[in-house]
């Protein structure tokens, strides 16, 4: 294909190497397998093709693509990079695109028109592409497993098979949060996040794309947001510097306040069924209690409180009225919630869904017969489809699904979140940091061994939760060989580096392995119900874990290595670290940290603030506490803090973690600190027709 105008429309299908692509469609495709790119990934390579083998600036690329230079160039990189994995393209020996350093991009596949008509349907699924005839069969497997195994009666409720045809709402760079659907379906609105921009925008457009506009709200994050029954206004929560407002604004109008919302807690708002009320997430009622529910009405600003939860239990988010006008949400923390209903008229609540998982978000169907539920309960995040007079719950599928919604059509919107996380090294010695473990999926939890040259780490590659080993000298990583009917996280090393702690979790339960890893046996060990995060103390002969003890609330204990009954040490920790002869560890409600000898003795208070955004994300090497928080100057840093003599200093701002569970390790002299980043974050937004019925 000879070198067109830059600034030509759509060309027609064309070939690249042993790819077909059609701008048209967005459609990529070889050898039968097909898949549908993001539409910024479909216009990077159509500008390449239009001038092949020649070199394109970065600045051409990024004015003609996203319609401006003032784009973040990073995201320039993130995009290209993409696009060589979707091609199978390596960097370092490039086939399709070759980067010219401190220049742009080159195509160096030959490039010729396709005369075929479109290339293929849609495909929703990236990465690795298949044979269409393996995909046919895996796809047919699936349906007809689901058909034999799944209830009727939940059949009947959601058509899984829309989950199949779910098309792309949107495709733009950066994220789609929250997403909402006006009660006809036509609209939709979301909380839109840009690399290049502070804070988050509401978005309100037309499902087919046809209107849309942007609703610039002061400073700060706009998140949440609910349509009201007419469509024309739309409630959200405004977050900003330690505050949280709920407001109320016309599409085409200002904002009105209309009550205070707990800061510092993700949450969405949702609207009764006749349009007077919103229930929310409220501020704490004490101290000595959790954020909880609260109802408003739209008219008068009145707001009523319904839940209160101990602070043990975890806040209460993301509440749905139910079509009986009751409440249904999630308590617990991040990680660890359960779905539950309550009654505003007698204010009781019930358990709903004894699961403990991760919950993203839930949505009744339009009948209200049946609940969709984004939980990890599989083993990863996908939809499930909860039956609230069972409390039988079927996986649906949408893997890496999270926050649905429904249209009283039956459309479904959800978002599609997909995120690469590795594990990073940091060098004190010249304050570098480089890659020691990834994938395309999440690698995160990283603990080092003690000679300091391997280190443990878990994975979700291979679908779901697993532990792998990896060499700091660049040896092959090695999956460790357990039992693929559980999940496995939260490695510990002992102390002569032989066995492995690990935590299981199986169903609704969690319970602790050793392995050892020469010989490749596993076993239990007997801590009792609910034991999960366990680590060796120095001896090698005493294990600490933690218990859950109902809801959120977590408690110390500790247990000899072969056997006894396990001895309580201290109640409502929310993280804890064994650092030789002793335990440290965070609770609910206080700041700093709490000091215990192991071998008996007085807990020892530590001043240090951590942040309660931190309070997973800290550890022990030696006598130095680590942490990572922000700087007074608004920037992320990692922290040391001497034990010894209380001491606070900034170590780097090469550190970022940026997961949510247990990502620092560091070896005791100080010199080397591993932790996880997530490197590459996709929300996309999807739309499922006809999921269930209309109502």
């Amino acid at each position: 294909m000879a070198a067109t105008d830059p600034n030509a429309g759509p060309a027609a299908a064309f070939r690249i190497g042993e790819w077909i692509y059609d701008p048209r469609s967005l459609e990529l495709a070889r050898d039968g397998a097909r898949e549908r790119l993001p539409k910024r990934l479909g216009l990077l390579l159509e500008r390449l093709a239009r001038e092949p083998g020649a070199v394109v600036t970065r600045e051409t690329l990024l004015r003609d693509v996203w319609g401006r230079v003032h784009v973040d160039e990073d995201l320039l990189s993130r995009n290209v990079a993409a696009l060589r994995r979707a091609l199978g393209d390596d960097p370092k020996d490039p086939r399709y695109v070759e980067t010219i350093p401190k220049s742009g991009y080159r195509l160096v596949a030959p490039v010729a028109p396709e005369r075929a008509g479109p290339v293929v349907a849609p495909f929703a699924r990236r990465a690795r592409l298949l044979p269409a005839a393996i995909v046919a069969t895996v796809v047919l497997a699936t349906l007809l497993a689901a058909w034999l195994l799944a209830p009727k009666q939940a059949i009947a409720r959601f058509d899984a098979d829309a989950l199949a045809r779910a098309q792309p709402l949107t495709s733009e760079p950066g994220w789609e949060l929250g997403p909402a659907l006006s009660r006809d379906g036509q609209l939709v609105a979301y909380a839109e996040a840009v690399r290049d921009r502070r804070g988050t925008h509401l978005v309100v457009r037309s499902v087919d794309g046809s209107a849309g506009r942007t609703l610039v709200e002061p400073e700060g994050a706009v998140v949440g947001p609910a349509f009201l029954p007419d469509g024309n206004s739309l409630v959200f929560r405004a977050v900003a510097s330690g505050s949280c407002e709920l407001r109320v604004r016309p599409l085409f109008g200002q904002s009105r306040p209309l009550a205070a919302c707990a800061p510092g807690v993700s949450s969405t708002v949702d609207v009764s069924a006749d349009g007077t009320r919103v229930v929310f997430t409220a501020a704490p009622a004490a101290r000595d209690r959790a954020a909880g529910l609260a109802i408003v009405a739209i008219a008068t600003g009145r707001v009523a409180p319904l839940t209160s939860p101990a602070l043990d239990e975890g806040a209460d988010i993301d509440a749905r009225f139910a079509p009986d006008g009751r409440v249904t949400f999630a308590r617990g923390d991040e990680g660890s919630q359960r779905l539950f209903v309550a009654d505003p008229a007698s204010g009781r609540v019930e358990l709903l869904w004894p699961v403990v998982s991760r919950i993203s978000g839930h949505a009744w169907t339009p009948r209200g017969d049946a609940i969709v539920v984004a939980s990890d309960d599989p083993g990863y995040r996908a939809l499930l489809l909860l039956d609230p007079a069972t409390r039988a719950a079927t996986l649906l599928g949408a893997r890496e699904g999270q926050r649905p919604a429904f249209a009283r059509d039956g459309s479904l919107v959800y978002e599609l979140a997909r995120f690469d996380a590795n594990v990073w090294a940091w060098h004190a010695a010249d304050d570098t940091v480089r890659q020691v473990a990834g994938s395309t999926r999440y690698d995160g939890v990283p603990r080092l061994a003690p000679d300091g040259r391997r280190f443990a780490y878990v994975s979700t590659r291979a679908d779901q939760e697993s532990v792998w080993i990896a060499s700091l000298d660049g040896a092959p990583e090695q999956r460790v060989p357990l039992d693929p009917a559980l999940r496995w996280t939260l490695p510990d090393f002992s102390p002569d580096g032989a066995f492995l702690l690990l935590t299981a979790w199986s169903g609704n339960s969690t319970a602790l392995y050793e392995h050892e890893l020469a010989s490749g046996r596993t076993r239990r060990i007997d801590a009792g119900p609910d034991a999960f995060a366990g680590q060796y103390a120095g001896d090698g002969a005493t294990i600490v874990f933690a218990r859950r003890e109902g809801g959120a609330s977590k408690s110390l204990w500790r247990v000899t290595r072969d056997g006894g009954a396990p001895a309580r040490l201290a109640p409502r920790i929310d993280r804890h670290v064994v650092a030789g002869d002793r335990v440290l560890y965070g609770q609910r409600g206080r700041t700093g940290l709490t000091s215990l000898p192991l071998a008996g003795g007085e807990p020892r208070a530590i001043a240090v603030d951590i942040g309660a955004e931190n309070r997973q994300d800290w550890t022990v090497a030696g006598d130095t506490l680590w942490f990572a928080a922000i700087a007074p100057d608004g920037r992320a840093a990692l922290f040391r803090h001497d034990l010894r003599d209380g001491t606070t200093r900034e170590a780097t701002r090469a550190v970022v973690p940026t997961t949510t569970t247990a990502t620092l390790s560091a070896t005791p002299d100080g010199n080397l600190v591993l932790f996880a980043r997530v490197d590459e974050l996709t929300i996309d937004l999807m739309r499922a027709v006809g999921a269930a019925p209309p109502h």
